[in-house]
């Protein structure tokens, strides 16, 4: 019985926040409103910068506003969402960046590998650095299938 009161007291609580939240960003419920501003203290100076880029941007603004709309969503936790989907692309490609650097460093330092790259780029006809990134970006798409 006591387990069926704490969930409804739970459960009534949780809905109140939601109604008193309705109410309270009910005047502009699509509007950039800085009282539900990301936490800075939670967030890193690379997102930071990220955010403030997008806020700059009227046009990313505009469509921020309008996907928070369809997806129901606050105007800052759209803004947050594209920034944390920025720097997941940031991470991806410095991931790719050092992935490349590492394969160029093994061909290299492989004897044997960096003479065939070497010849390879004799019979075509390119430079060996140019050879080696073919090499590189041959063995990456491999790898990604």
């Amino acid at each position: 019985m006591k387990k069926y009161l704490v969930i409804s007291v739970i459960c009534s609580s949780a809905f109140m926040i939601f109604i008193y939240a309705l109410v309270n960003n009910g005047r502009e419920p699509y509007s950039y409103n800085k009282k539900f501003h990301v936490d800075s203290h939670r967030v890193s100076p690379s997102l930071r910068i990220k955010i403030e880029r997008i806020k700059k941007d009227s046009l990313w603004m505009h469509n921020i506003k309008k996907t928070a709309k369809v997806r129901g969503l606050t105007i800052p936790a759209m803004i947050e969402i594209e920034a944390n989907s920025l720097m997941a692309e940031d991470l991806y490609f410095e991931e790719q960046e050092s992935r490349e650097q590492s394969l160029i460093s093994r061909i290299k330092n492989d004897s044997i590998w960096f003479y065939k790259v070497k010849k390879q780029a004799l019979d075509e006809g390119v430079s060996e650095e140019e050879m080696i990134l073919r090499s590189v970006k041959f063995i990456m798409s491999k790898d990604d299938k």
